[in-house]
């Protein structure tokens, strides 16, 4: 992995990203810290089980007016040998526009089980609506070629004041992420998914709880489904898997 390669676009993309959230009308504010840590039986990766024991994801967010950077980082509980681990570094820019809140960004992945790592540029844009729908796009520029996307239903119920409960549908695919070989047959450049267009989704119920503006508690419970021929062979993936997870979350202001 080329680490001066790393550095170099994620100084440009702060620089432009400056430019472009001077020059939008709405105007976020201020200095913003997130905390969040979630525990998680299974490890997904777009769609692929990458982590079969329970492990926990801890991510900060440090945001100034429209930039924000992220680190993320999952860790395995037990120790298995075939333990695994993740981190990633990512800087982008949010803005309004009506009611539609955008993103634009840059992701750098680490990974420590043989996979390559990689990195990518981002789109996403969400809808404040009953539903909030999410549409997001992700361009690999490095490991890979082609784009992973996917699409979000998600319903929020109010039960009190201070708690709630929604379901999230989730459906995903990708272009160009399968597998290339010569005129002999020969892999050249191995893929993520078997074939282009759908590869998974889930549906979710979870049960969140605000104790304070900053505090929040969530639970939550995952039925999995995968369409790619390739995620379906994987032994730890399967064509369907049952997943649970509580997270904590923190912000401030």
């Amino acid at each position: 992995m080329n680490r001066v390669c790393f550095f170099i676009l994620m100084s440009t993309l702060s620089l432009l990203c400056l430019a472009q959230g001077q020059s939008t009308q709405n105007n976020f504010n201020g200095l913003g810290i997130e905390f969040s840590a979630e525990y998680q039986d299974i490890y997904l990766f777009r769609g692929r089980v990458l982590d079969e024991e329970a492990g926990v994801n801890g991510s900060l967010t440090l945001g100034v007016g429209r930039i924000s950077y992220n680190y993320y980082s999952h860790q395995q509980l037990g120790s298995s040998e075939e333990s695994f681990a993740e981190t990633n570094h990512s800087i982008e820019m949010t803005w309004l526009t009506g009611s539609a809140v955008q993103t634009t960004g840059y992701r750098f992945y680490d990974f420590d089980n043989g996979m390559p790592d990689t990195q990518e540029l981002y789109y996403r844009i969400a809808y404040q609506s009953a539903w909030h729908p999410t549409f997001g796009t992700f361009l690999d520029i490095d490991s890979y070629s082609g784009y992973y996307f996917d699409l979000s239903l998600d319903r929020m119920i109010p039960l009190t004041r201070h708690s709630l409960t929604g379901l999230k549908l989730y459906i995903a695919g990708a272009t160009g992420l399968t597998e290339d070989s010569d005129r002999l047959g020969q892999i050249y450049e191995y893929g993520y998914f078997g074939d282009d267009g759908v590869t998974n989704g889930y549906a979710k119920l979870y049960f969140r709880w605000y104790p304070t503006n900053r505090w929040t508690f969530e639970v939550s419970y995952r039925y999995y489904k995968a369409f790619d021929e390739l995620l379906e062979q994987d032994p730890k993936t399967g064509t369907s898997l049952n997943m649970v997870s509580a997270k904590i979350r923190y912000v401030f202001p």
